[in-house]
């Protein structure tokens, strides 16, 4: 199918003063067809060319062949111009799909990450495909990092990381769609957003022939991640001493308080454990979570917050805790904030840690707490049992 069909150029657009040349882009019909091949979850496969034939079954996100492919008003985007987006003609390799590849340059804007991805003005029905399918290279000069690819609608999906060997080549990725939960699938107006956590500045990898399909035989197991069987410590401060957030009926917790937002980046749900009935499963599926929801309260004279958590997966995580300084509002000019990590994270027990919040310029109208992934591994698992501040 190689250069078959008429090539068109899809629309762009910045996000955030991106800035971004044209590409080759097409979004397809949303109903499946039966391919060949079968497996896990992911993986690689050296690619010397691209699949032999498209059809109008497949949903394809990025192409040049156009042949049965509808145009889906799709745009490409790089985030908050943390990535510069251009065509690649020449990738040392060859190219899997038509005579154009997505180069995606690291520009460091956010001192360790960048993201981009396509959306769409129609949404599409993906709940009848089993498998994402898109080919990356990048070079072990060029390219240090984590990618991790994840898809959406009025949610985003957790980002899954990808494995594949950075040395040069091709490579074919498979993601299975059950991988990517929490969303509507029958309502996908994000069907690629990559993220790369590579650090250094002007660091490159390229992608191509991105669709959706269906694979015969091809499953995906969820790993089973194990949870808490006993209950969190019982506080022995005093109540006195204590504005709670989170407890097991120890203390009267803060009124108001919303374990999520429709504005963070993770799940979370209220759980039981034997007798304690106020559990909170944090899920942090992309940059955290956050709490909030309350009148603002003073914590005038309290220099710590004190957790109680478990986690099998977990291996980072930090505290951000937002004062909405004296006008008690929102972006008024004197808000302060404070981002305290934990030293280490014990995995598989009840652990208690003490977090050092001192150094908060002002307390006296506390706004906001997140929890923070601090750079750890997708969808780390928390159980808080405990939370207040002494």
């Amino acid at each position: 199918m190689k250069g078959e069909g008429t090539m068109k150029k899809a629309k762009l657009f910045t996000m955030a003063a991106a800035l971004v040349t044209s590409l080759v882009v097409f979004m397809g019909c949303p109903q499946p067809t039966s391919g060949g091949g079968g497996g896990g979850g992911g993986g690689e496969t050296y690619v010397g060319d691209a699949v032999a034939a498209y059809n109008e079954a497949n949903y394809y996100v990025y192409l040049e062949s156009t042949t049965g492919v509808q145009d889906n008003d799709s745009e490409l985007y790089a985030f908050d111009g943390t990535c510069a987006l251009a065509d690649a003609t020449s990738t040392g390799s060859g190219i899997p799909e038509g005579s154009v590849a997505l180069k995606v340059t690291n520009t460091g804007s956010a001192a360790g990450w960048s993201a981009g991805g396509w959306t769409t003005a129609t949404s599409a029905d993906m709940s009848a495909y089993n498998a994402l399918v898109f080919y990356v290279l990048a070079k072990p000069t060029e390219f240090n990092g984590q990618l991790k690819v994840k898809i959406g609608g009025t949610s985003e999906s957790p980002e899954i990381a990808v494995q594949f060997t950075a040395d040069g080549t091709w490579k074919k990725v498979q993601v299975h769609l059950d991988q990517f939960t929490g969303i509507d699938k029958t309502a996908i107006t994000k069907p690629f957003i990559f993220v790369s956590e590579d650090t250094d500045f002007n660091d490159i990898f390229y992608l191509d022939n991105i669709y959706y399909t269906h694979i015969d035989g091809f499953t995906y197991t969820p790993p089973t991640i194990p949870s808490p069987t006993t209950v969190p410590p019982t506080p022995s401060e005093s109540a006195s001493n204590v504005i709670s957030i989170l407890s097991q009926g120890t203390y009267t917790d803060v009124t108001g308080t919303n374990w999520g937002t429709d504005w963070d980046a993770a799940e979370c749900e209220t759980i039981s454990v034997n007798t304690a009935t106020n559990i909170k499963k944090i899920t942090l599926t992309g940059w955290g979570l956050g709490v909030e929801g309350w009148t603002t309260f003073d914590i005038t004279g309290k220099t710590t917050l004190h957790i109680d958590y478990w986690t099998a997966n977990g291996t980072a995580l930090s505290i951000k805790v937002v004062d909405f300084g004296n006008d008690g509002s929102y972006d008024g000019g004197d808000d302060k904030e404070i981002t305290v990590p934990l030293t280490t994270v014990t995995q598989n027990n009840w652990t208690g840690v003490d977090l050092d919040f001192s150094g908060l310029e002002t307390k006296g109208h506390i706004a906001q707490i997140l929890v923070l992934p601090n750079g750890g591994a997708a969808n780390q698992i928390y159980y808080f049992g405990n939370m207040y501040f002494k």
